[in-house]
């Protein structure tokens, strides 16, 4: 109760959430209450942002999103 995630992406995402047990919980009998979703739109991540340079794996990973995004909006464009 009252228990949150937040998660970032770059890019389009899928998120399949779901509040029921685990089929090996002893306390299936608890009834699951209701889940809240938000979403927002934020600007674009600047250079010097924290999640991008917390470490070579992460601006890795952003350079190589930035790359994809870039060759996938020239390709539409054709």
């Amino acid at each position: 109760m009252g228990d949150f995630v937040d998660l970032r992406a770059e890019m389009d995402l899928w998120v399949i959430v779901s509040n029921a047990g685990h089929p090996l919980d002893p306390a299936l009998a608890a009834t699951p209450g209701p889940i809240d979703l938000m979403r927002f739109a934020t600007p674009l991540s600047p250079p010097n942002d924290p999640c991008r340079t917390g470490g070579p794996e992460a601006a890795r990973a952003f350079k190589l999103t930035e790359r994809h995004l870039q060759n996938a909006t020239t390709e539409y464009a054709a």
